[in-house]
């Protein structure tokens, strides 16, 4: 089974915003999607499997893991 399709999703996306009917690409299943295709990308660069806790926002199995998700940035700050 799939997701109806209304037509143009960036005018789905606009109606949505006005008001209207919500968008089938909404942000609340959205956000796992990102993270799920993210913590894989990890797994790939590091080569190992990735066991991540939201709660903590830590790999808790793979160091060189979560040590990607900390990196710092040109000014100095990081963003977790």
């Amino acid at each position: 089974k799939t997701l109806p399709r209304r037509g143009n999703v960036f005018k789905e996306w606009l109606d949505a915003c006005k008001g209207g009917e919500q968008a089938g690409t909404n942000f609340d299943w959205a956000q796992y999607i990102t993270s799920f295709v993210l913590l894989g990308n990890l797994a790939i660069l590091t080569g190992k499997p990735v066991e991540f806790d939201p709660a903590t926002q830590h790999v808790t199995n793979n160091p060189a893991a979560d040590a990607l998700i900390r990196q710092p940035y040109h000014n100095g700050y990081t963003l977790v």
